[in-house]
């Protein structure tokens, strides 16, 4: 029989990655924030400007804000933003919105790749 969930070796190899999907108001960065400050020190990668409501009502357990870096660029989110959250102390980190990264880098030119013809 195959065992399919088995406990992490170390807290350092425990995390969770979820993806929250909805229309505008469904409550996705309502709930992530909820259930990330209740867990730990959060950060907050902010695409679109949007986190700034919810500063007065969620805090970290410590009771401290959860920081916010508002940038779009999926290089500099990868190479500059995450490296510093986790030099901080980030337990959680959230991406708030996702497809807004995606969105444009699919839309960038060094990411269009020509078409084959056959």
């Amino acid at each position: 029989m195959t065992k399919w969930f088995n406990e992490s070796d170390s807290p350092q190899e425990s995390y969770i990655k979820t993806m929250f999907y909805g229309g505008p108001g469904a409550g996705k960065t309502y709930t992530c924030l909820k259930i990330a400050t209740a867990l730990g020190r959060t950060f907050l990668i902010d695409t679109e400007r949007g986190s700034e409501p919810y500063r007065a009502v969620f805090k970290n357990p410590d009771g401290s804000l959860f920081r916010v870096a508002r940038v779009r660029s999926p290089k500099i989110i990868v190479d500059e933003v995450i490296p510093e959250a986790v030099k901080e102390g980030a337990q959680c980190l959230i991406v708030d919105q996702v497809s807004t990264i995606w969105d444009d880098a699919k839309d960038h030119p060094a990411t269009r790749f020509p078409t084959a013809s056959l």
